[in-house]
């Protein structure tokens, strides 16, 4: 027996207390080993104090605070060398093990020889814990771990990598692939949560003001410790310590969008590119008074070729034929049986009502300073507006893939075979692109002069061939259902701008006359309007009447708006092929917008969505666009009637439900509309009443629907295409009760 004389204190009821009665029973050793069981840790010291040596002999070990206790009640500790253990004392107060018996019997033989030689004093070990522990010590070693830290210059990624693929043969590559995983996550959060989104405090220390209060706080008594805990905010000033207001931080313009596109966006600021996303303009920023603005973005986006491209059909015994023009009004005298004379009047009434709505839409945006689906969720609820959003997504770039197709067109129209289609639409969108890249005071000064070209063109179509708009085709009997129908498809031609004429207001005067604001828009849209419904219902006609063989052969069939356009020009010669290069290249005026609109409602969709700039999305649109627009350019109009049918309804039903709510339960009152909680769910509608309404209006539009590929039972029975005037007053009785039910619900 080594030492015979040393007697074990065993604390705890850890899993091997069993084993360790079992041997002090087997050896005969209860005369050497106590077992004390659980041990209260306000009894811990006076079990310490017992005792000369600790063994600590775990398998692991972060820091060990029991060790660190046990000399500073004075022991010589024992430990293996596992964990944090080595760091937590001097290695002359501490003897080391490997975990295995023979050694910690190695260690323990030393520690007792140390002690019985007298070379450990438990008094200076306990001052010498004491002083290394104390808080200061702690702060200082902590802030000089940081400062290492911070001083250390980061390995590159591949040298990361090499040194972990050498840490063995199998786990060096399961390590790496964790590495990767790592990296890839930390960049996504960094997408995600952008460190300059973070709100930041800055500490400015005096360290020896730090230091006094440290040490007073450190020598008082309880209860000036705990009188000194609730001073604490009181002598923050005192330390230094200062938040930095809003207006002292380090400019950031742009938070929102900080990691991957942070070096982009910075760059394209300084160029004026607009950087901003979809959060309301404040009053402060909305201070542009050029009103008459307003004016000319809807008149240049509705005096081209494109604004009036809609669905006409004519029915010839069981065969459906489908056509479209570069006017709407052309459906009346074409293929409704309607005289020019009684199509012309037709477009005029339904042009000065139609009108009406996305005029007024324009004001929201002045007055709000928010996009117009933003401005849904006020209606339809956070949630419930991913819906308009949505459709509305998939109704602009449905309105640019056509739209190009045209421009493509138009430019392969002129080029006497050099350039064909395809090569056109990428022409056309390219340009689209740059206008809407730029962002909303661009496609403003673009507006207010792509308008010129397409004047001009008009009134030469005019002098050139206004001879032969009298070989219109004769007016036959006139029914109601042609009469319903022509109106609702020039109708919806027109409301279907609703859901993106806030977005053109959003930085102009919220001081502005909401009168003024109105007739700007609603000027712009019903010169445009008329003018281009009644040249296409002119030309358009004749072309099909088969009078003009020259306009029939460019029309295609109406397959081919730009041939037409080039056909009635061509007896100016090279300058008519100018023109018509000059108008296609104006085609951007209609494309810019519904491109900006696109970016803007696919962001309101999510939170996530919004954390994407707007122009990578204006980028995203373009590509879509060529691609489909290069394979849809064969079967054009056939994919236009498609699309273009269910836009009219959707919008006019959502455009009748937005202004219920603005005057009903508004009261035509801007300052009712909350502008901090355009992104808090709890303070907006629910959205069900919205939701419910739309699809009960769906469900009644579905059997009045008059459509190539569908004809409801009650458009069969010959009331025409009612949908969106049936859909229209559901919305108007539903939606009321709806939202009532809603709001007393909600407010409980």
């Amino acid at each position: 027996m080594l030492f015979p004389n040393v007697k074990f204190i065993v604390g705890g009821d850890g899993p091997k207390m069993i084993d360790l009665l079992q041997m002090r029973e087997k050896y005969m050793l209860q005369d050497r080993i106590e077992m004390l069981g659980p041990v209260r840790h306000s009894d811990v010291r006076d079990v310490l104090t017992r005792g000369t040596i600790f063994l600590n002999t775990s398998l692991t070990e972060s820091f060990g605070i029991a060790i660190l206790e046990a000399a500073c009640a004075g022991l010589y500790v024992v430990a293996t060398r596992v964990g944090g253990v080595p760091e937590i004392l001097p290695e002359d107060m501490i003897s080391f093990a490997s975990p295995d018996e023979d050694d910690v019997i190695r260690a323990m033989s030393e520690a007792i020889d140390i002690v019985s030689k007298g070379q450990h004093d438990p008094a200076r070990a306990h001052e010498r814990v004491k002083q290394f522990y104390d808080w200061m010590q702690v702060t200082e070693r902590t802030e000089r771990v940081y400062a290492n830290v911070l001083r250390t210059r980061p390995r590159p990624f591949w040298v990361r990598l090499q040194r972990t693929l050498e840490l063995g043969r199998f786990a060096g590559p399961i390590f790496a692939i964790i590495l990767l995983v790592d990296c890839l996550f930390f960049a996504f959060l960094e997408w995600w949560i952008p460190r300059g989104s973070i709100d930041k405090v800055e500490m400015h220390w005096d360290q020896q003001r730090f230091r006094k209060l440290a040490e007073e706080f450190q020598n008082s008594s309880a209860e000036e410790k705990a009188q000194m805990d609730t001073l604490v905010d009181e002598r923050k000033s005192d330390l230094g310590v200062q938040e930095l207001s809003a207006s002292e931080r380090t400019p950031s313009p742009h938070p929102r969008y900080r990691g991957v596109f942070e070096r982009v966006t910075h760059a394209l600021t300084r160029w004026g590119v607009e950087t901003n996303g979809i959060d309301p303009i404040p009053p402060s920023d909305r201070t542009d008074r050029r009103l008459y603005q307003l004016f000319f973005v809807w008149f240049t986006a509705n005096m081209n070729v494109l604004a009036y491209a809609v669905l006409f059909m004519i029915s010839l015994k069981s065969r459906i034929w489908f056509h479209v023009s570069f006017g709407t009004g052309s459906v009346g005298p074409a293929f409704y049986g309607l005289g020019l004379r009684e199509s012309l009047i037709i477009l005029l009434i339904v042009d000065i009502i139609s009108c009406i709505i996305p005029a007024y839409f324009t004001v929201f945006g002045p007055k709000l300073g928010m996009r117009s689906m933003v401005q849904a969720r006020y209606t339809w609820g956070y949630y419930g507006a991913m819906l308009p959003s949505a459709l509305n997504v998939f109704s602009m770039e449905g309105f640019l893939i056509l739209n190009t197709i045209i421009g493509g067109q138009m430019l392969a129209s002129v080029s006497n075979g050099h350039l064909n289609d395809t090569l056109g639409i990428v022409v056309i969108a390219i340009v689209s692109l740059l206008v809407s890249f730029c962002g909303y005071r661009v496609i403003h000064w673009y507006e207010s002069v792509a308008w010129i070209p397409n004047v001009v063109a008009f009134i030469i179509m005019l002098g050139i061939g206004g001879n032969h708009l009298h070989d219109a085709p004769a007016s036959e009997p006139i029914s109601a259902s042609a009469v319903i129908t022509f109106a609702t498809i020039t109708a919806s031609s027109v409301i279907s701008w609703c859901p993106m004429t806030p977005d053109y207001g959003v930085y102009h005067s919220a001081n502005a006359s909401s009168v003024r604001v109105f007739l700007y828009a609603y000027a712009g849209f019903l010169v445009a309007s008329i003018t281009g419904h009644m040249l296409g219902a002119a030309f358009a006609a004749v072309a099909l009447s088969g009078t003009n063989p020259t306009w029939q052969a460019g029309f295609d069939d109406g397959n081919n708006v730009g041939g037409l356009f080039e056909a009635i020009l061509s007896p100016a010669g090279g300058f008519g092929k100018f023109m018509t290069a000059l108008c296609a290249l104006t085609i951007p005026s209609a494309c810019a917008p519904t491109m900006y609109t696109f970016s803007s409602s696919l962001m309101t969709i999510s939170y996530y969505f919004a954390r994407v700039p707007r122009y990578v999305y204006a980028t995203v649109s373009a590509a879509i666009l060529i691609g489909v627009g290069i394979v849809c350019a064969t079967r054009f109009y056939t994919t236009f009637t498609d699309i273009m049918s269910l836009i009219g309804y959707w919008s006019v039903v959502h455009g009748v439900m937005i202004l219920i709510e603005h005057f009903v339960f508004r009261k035509n009152d801007f300052a009712a509309y909350d502008l901090s909680a355009w992104n808090q769910p709890r303070r907006l509608p629910l959205g069900v009443a919205a939701t419910m309404a739309f699809l009960c209006a769906f469900g009644i539009i579905v059997p009045c629907m008059d459509q190539a590929w569908y004809v409801g039972p009650i458009a069969k029975a010959g009331s025409g295409d009612i949908g969106i005037i049936v859909g229209s007053c559901v919305i108007c009785v539903l939606y009321p009760c709806f939202r009532v039910v809603e709001r007393y619900w909600w407010r409980k």
